[in-house]
C-alpha cells in the first residue's frame, strides 16, 4: 500500500501535466496561427488597397501621360491666345472636358498671373474655347501652387509635363519645352469632388472590398484635415480610429485624403476560432473537473485521516477512562465483599468513591449515547415554553457544591427572566453542563466563570465566559467537530474525548438555536448560545432562593468558592 500510493500520485500528476501541456500547446499554436493568418490577410488587403489607389490615380495620370506625348515646341504666343496652343492639345483637352470628373479647364501663358485677372483660355463643355478674365479663385490657387513648385524644379526637370494637385480641388499640369528647359504654359483642370467620391471611388470600393452584406474589410476614404469620412464601402459600419489596421495615401495627389482599412477576419478563420474556443471550453472543463477531483480527493483523504486519528485517540482515552472508574469500583467492591472495611468512616469514603465513579461512568455513557443518537438522527427535542433564566438558576443551584469543590467562582447576570423560548429543558441542561465543564476543564489559574443573558431583537443570548487557556485562532473553526481536540502543552494534561462541544452544537441546532465562540489564546473564551424568543412573559417570574451573594443593583448572583 505504501508503495502503490506514490505510484498513483505520480501517474495522476503526469496525466495532469500532460493535459495542461496539451492545452498550453493548443493555445500557443492557435495564437500563432491566428497572428500569421491575420498578418497574411492584412498583407493581401494592403495589395487590394494599393490597387484601388492606383486605379483612382490612373484616371488622372493617364491624362498627364497623353499630354506629355505632345510636341511642346509647337506652342507659340506670337498670335492670338486661341492660336497659341496646338490643335492636338486642344482636342485632347476637349475630350477631357467631356469627362464628368472635371468641371472646367483653363490654359494660360507662363508669364500670366491669374490672380491679376489675366486672360485665360477656357475649354467649354461643348468643346468650344473662349478667352476669359473671370474664373474661380481655385484656379488662382492651383496655378499659384504649380508655379511655386516649378520654380524649384525647372532647372533640373527633364520631362515635358509636371502634374501638381491642389489637394482634391484642381489638377494642374505645367507644360515644359525640353530643349530650352522653359515653361511654355499651364493647364488647370477643376475636379468635381462629389463625382469623384460617389461615382468613381464608391463603386470601386464596393467592387473591390464588398458592400454592406459582405465581410472581409471595412474601408473608408478619410479627410484627415477635417476629420470626416468622405466615402466607405459599408455605410453601416461606423468609423473607429482604434480599429484601423492599415492606412494608405494617394501618392502625389489628394494630400488631405487617406485610405483607412479595418481588416476583418475571414469566415474560415472565424470558424476555426469558434471551434478552438469550443474545444478549449471542453478542455478547460475537463481540467477543472480533474483539478476539483484532485482537491476533493486530497481534502477528503486528509479529513478521513484526521478523523481516523481522532477516533483512535478517542478510543484510547475512552478505554482508559472506562477502566479507571471500573478499577476503582472493583477494588472498593472487593474490599467491601471481603469484609476488610469495618470502620464507618472508611465505609463512607468507599461509598463516596463508588458513587463518584459511577456518576462519572454515567456521564461518559450518556455522552456516547448522545453521539450515537445524533449520528443515527434519532435525537428529538421535546420543546415547550421555558424561562431560560430559571433553568440556568436551577441548574447552578443544584451544582453549587460541585463548583465549590472545584474551587470556581461563578457569577450570573440573568436579565431576561420574562423571556420564554421554545426549547427542550433537558437538552438545554446538557448544553449548559457541557459548556461549564469545558470552562472548568481548561481554566487552571483564574478560576472564574461568568454567565450572562440578554434579549436583543427578539433573540435570547446566553454567554458563558471563562478566563482559561483560550483557543488558538486557527483552531476555532474545528472545535465543534466530533472527536476534535486542541493539542498543545497546556491541554495535553487535560483528559477529554472531543465530544462535548460537538454535542452542544447538535443540541443547540436541534432546538433551532445557534452557537458561536470568541476566544483569545491564553486569555479566555466566550461561548454564545442564541435562541428565538417566542413570548415575553408579562408577569414577574419567581426565582427560587439560593445560597448566593445577591447584588440588586447589577442583578448579579455570585457563587463564592
Amino acid at each position: 500500500m505504501n508503495f502503490r500510493s506514490p505510484i498513483r500520485w505520480i501517474l495522476f500528476g503526469s496525466a495532469l501535466i500532460a493535459i495542461l501541456g496539451i492545452a498550453g500547446m493548443n493555445i500557443y499554436y492557435f495564437n500563432q496561427f491566428q497572428e500569421n493568418s491575420q498578418s497574411i490577410l492584412i498583407e493581401n488587403k494592403k495589395e487590394q488597397v494599393s490597387e484601388f489607389s492606383f486605379e483612382v490615380r490612373h484616371r488622372f495620370l493617364n491624362i498627364s501621360r497623353k499630354i506629355s506625348k505632345l510636341d511642346m515646341t509647337q506652342i507659340s504666343y506670337s498670335g492670338d491666345l486661341k492660336d497659341a496652343y496646338p490643335e492636338q492639345l486642344l482636342s485632347l483637352l476637349k475630350d477631357v472636358r467631356n469627362d464628368s470628373l472635371f468641371t472646367n479647364i483653363y490654359l494660360l501663358r507662363p508669364e500670366s498671373e491669374p490672380c491679376n485677372q489675366d486672360d485665360l483660355l477656357k475649354i467649354n463643355a461643348d468643346g468650344s474655347t473662349e478667352i476669359s478674365t473671370t474664373y474661380p479663385e481655385v484656379v488662382c490657387d492651383g496655378i499659384g501652387l504649380a508655379k511655386t513648385r516649378m520654380k524649384v524644379l525647372q532647372g533640373d526637370y527633364k520631362w515635358t509635363t509636371k502634374t501638381i494637385f491642389d489637394t482634391h480641388r484642381s489638377m494642374n499640369v505645367a507644360l515644359i519645352d525640353p530643349n530650352s528647359r522653359s515653361i511654355v504654359g499651364y493647364i488647370t483642370m477643376l475636379i468635381n469632388s462629389d463625382y469623384l467620391l460617389n461615382e468613381v471611388m464608391k463603386p470601386k470600393l464596393v467592387e473591390a472590398f464588398g458592400g454592406e452584406s459582405e465581410s472581409g474589410v471595412n474601408l473608408w476614404v478619410y479627410d484627415w484635415v477635417r476629420g470626416k469620412v468622405l466615402v466607405a464601402n459599408n455605410d453601416n459600419v461606423e468609423y473607429n480610429r482604434q480599429n484601423i489596421d492599415y492606412f494608405d495615401k494617394f501618392p502625389s495627389m489628394f494630400d488631405n485624403w487617406s485610405i483607412r482599412a479595418d481588416v476583418q477576419e475571414q469566415q474560415q478563420l472565424a470558424g476555426i476560432e469558434q471551434d478552438f474556443i469550443r474545444n478549449m471550453i471542453i478542455l478547460g472543463l475537463a481540467v477543472f473537473v480533474l483539478l476539483g477531483s484532485l482537491v476533493f480527493f486530497i481534502v477528503t483523504a486528509q479529513r478521513e485521516r484526521q478523523l481516523a486519528m481522532r477516533q483512535s485517540t478517542f478510543l484510547s482515552n475512552v478505554t482508559h477512562e472506562l477502566k479507571t472508574p471500573l478499577a476503582v469500583i472493583q477494588a472498593a467492591g472487593e474490599n467491601l465483599r471481603d469484609g476488610r472495611v469495618t470502620n464507618q468512616e472508611r465505609l463512607s469514603s468507599y461509598g463516596k468513591h463508588v458513587y463518584d465513579e459511577a456518576v462519572r461512568l454515567k456521564k461518559m455513557i450518556n455522552k456516547l449515547l448522545d453521539v450515537a443518537r445524533s449520528d443515527a438522527q434519532q435525537l428529538q427535542a421535546r420543546t415547550s415554553p421555558q424561562q431560560i433564566d430559571a433553568l440556568i438558576h436551577n441548574y447552578l443551584e443544584n451544582h453549587a457544591y460541585y463548583l465549590e469543590q472545584k474551587g470556581f467562582k461563578l457569577t450570573m447576570r440573568l436579565n431576561t427572566n420574562n423571556a420564554l423560548c421554545m426549547i427542550d429543558p433537558d437538552q438545554f441542561e446538557t448544553i449548559l453542563e457541557n459548556l461549564i465543564e469545558n470552562a472548568i476543564k481548561y481554566s487552571f489559574d483564574n478560576k472564574q466563570i461568568i454567565i450572562t443573558t440578554e434579549v436583543v431583537k427578539k433573540e435570547f443570548r446566553m454567554n458563558v465566559s471563562d478566563y482559561g487557556i483560550g483557543i488558538p485562532g486557527k483552531e476555532i473553526s474545528h472545535i465543534f467537530d466530533k472527536f476534535y481536540r486542541v493539542e498543545d502543552s497546556l491541554t495535553a494534561q487535560t483528559k477529554g474525548h472531543g465530544l462535548g462541544l460537538s454535542i452542544v452544537k447538535d443540541l443547540t441546532e436541534l432546538n433551532n438555536g445557534t452557537i458561536s465562540v470568541e476566544s483569545e489564546y491564553q486569555k479566555g473564551s466566550v461561548f454564545t448560545v442564541t435562541f428565538t424568543v417566542n413570548v415575553m412573559h408579562t408577569e414577574n417570574g419567581v426565582t427560587p432562593p439560593v445560597t448566593a451573594t445577591d447584588n440588586a443593583d447589577t442583578k448579579e448572583r455570585i457563587y463564592v468558592n
